[in-house]
């Protein structure tokens, strides 16, 4: 079988010096140039691969270390933690305290609400978006109502971005009657959202206005760009719930002799009143 395996081998190696002697001239050069390049590729990929790899495992090594000290940590403030409490409650200041159940009474409280109202309309959007898929027969309607639903979540976006672009598509390729039933699906939800939007998101962090909601977005969008658009509803809130605590008027004071009513005068009812006091001494 050696002599064999070394018969064919021999044979192969004259076969392909004889070819290659055969091809025109130049040829071998651009092979070899090609031949070079590619092992300089493959040798800068191999080398980033490497690195790559060894920066990996060490910083895995790092992270483990680090896991396992936060265990430990955790598992030592665990058996301690009544200790720990009691040390904040006595040492935290009356102001830090008073903030703190301020933001989670309150803050914390109205943009949980908020949140559940913003998962509600993308909730109804799908609804919609899928019915009027299901009704112009749309393939894959389950997968491109989800698709609404989450752009619907992103600020100046929603169903337009999709809808749009899809419909034009539609009529450049001739099939205008389903161009014309996406751009009615997209009219309805858009109808829908809008109307619903004001109710459902005032109720939630009671700013029952639409266009106080909408303008204080603009003014935020202004003053701090895409996050500002994004932080509006948070601001709004931090902003109401100082204002109805009382903060506001104790912050900024106006001459009460140029107006008939405070502008920051608003009217708590006695039962929240009470029921803050009780949790500020809790």
């Amino acid at each position: 079988y050696t002599q064999i395996i070394q018969t064919e081998f021999t044979r192969i190696l004259h076969l392909s010096q004889d070819k290659i002697a055969a091809l025109p001239p130049g040829v071998t050069e651009r092979v070899n140039d090609y031949f070079a390049t590619a092992t300089t590729i493959s040798t800068k990929w191999a080398q980033l691969g490497l690195s790559f790899f060894i920066q990996f495992l060490s910083s895995f090594t790092v992270f483990m270390g680090n896991f396992a000290v936060a265990i430990i940590l955790a598992f030592f403030l665990s058996m301690e933690i009544n200790l720990w409490k009691g040390i904040a409650r006595s040492k935290t200041p009356k102001t830090l305290k008073t903030a703190y159940l301020f933001l989670k009474n309150h803050v914390l409280k109205a943009i949980s609400a908020f949140l559940k109202a913003q998962a509600l309309l993308v909730g109804i959007t799908f609804v919609l978006v899928f019915i009027g898929l299901l009704i112009l027969q749309v393939d894959n309607a389950l997968s491109l109502a989800l698709v609404a639903a989450l752009f619907d979540i992103l600020p100046l976006l929603g169903v337009p971005v999709i809808f749009i672009p899809w419909a034009v598509y539609l009529f450049i390729t001739g099939n205008t009657g389903l161009a014309v039933g996406l751009l009615i699906v997209m009219a309805v939800t858009v109808i829908v959202r809008q109307l619903a939007e004001p109710k459902i998101t005032g109720n939630s962090i009671g700013v029952s206005s639409a266009y106080l909601m909408l303008s204080f977005a603009i003014i935020s969008l202004s003053i701090f760009g895409l996050a500002g658009l994004i932080l509006s509803p948070i601001l709004i809130i931090l902003l109401k719930e100082l204002w109805q605590q009382g903060y506001l008027q104790q912050w900024i004071r106006f001459p009460t002799e140029e107006f008939d009513e405070p502008p920051f005068i608003v009217k708590i009812q006695e039962e929240e009143r009470e029921a803050t006091r009780r949790t500020q001494e809790d």
